[in-house]
This record gives C-alpha cells, sequence and structure tokens, in this order.
C-alpha cells in the first residue's frame, strides 16, 4: 500500500512487486472494502492517517532546509523582487 501511497499504478506495483496487475487489482479492491472507501485516493489518505504507511515524499518537509526559509516563488509583478521604495 506504500506504492499506492506514493502514486504508483497498478502496471507499476506490480512490475515492483513482481505480481500480474489483475493480482494488484483485486487485493486494492480487499483493501478498499476494509477500509470503506471508493477510491485510490480515499484509500491513501486514509492509509496514512492511520498511520500504517509514511506520507509521500512530496508531502514531508525537506530536513535539509533551514528553518523558516521560505522559497524564492515566482518573481513579483514590478521586478523590484520584494524590495520596498
Amino acid at each position: 500500500m506504500q506504492e499506492v501511497a506514493n502514486g504508483l499504478n497498478d502496471r507499476e506495483i506490480g512490475e515492483r512487486l513482481h505480481i500480474a496487475t489483475d493480482t494488484v487489482k483485486y487485493h486494492l479492491k480487499q483493501v478498499y472494502l476494509k477500509l470503506s472507501v471508493h477510491s485510490r485516493t480515499r484509500a491513501a489518505i486514509s492509509l496514512v492517517l492511520l498511520g500504517l504507511v509514511a506520507p509521500p515524499r512530496p508531502l514531508l518537509p525537506d530536513p535539509a532546509a533551514p528553518r523558516g526559509c521560505r522559497s524564492a516563488g515566482p518573481p513579483r509583478p514590478g521586478g523590484s523582487a520584494g524590495r520596498h521604495a
């Protein structure tokens, strides 16, 4: 299920686990029933909230980034890049 939370599709999960895509689909349906959900996204969210799988990497803060740092983001209109005149 970690692969589902990380956004892999059924084919990719099957290749990674060396099982058929239909086997992946079958087991995902069983998990959906246990969690009382009807979608892959809801299953992934439920599993993360229950602590059964880790959140996908992009949702975790970068431990190497200094605390309180903000990304530069897109340039601001007017080209002043945030300076006040």
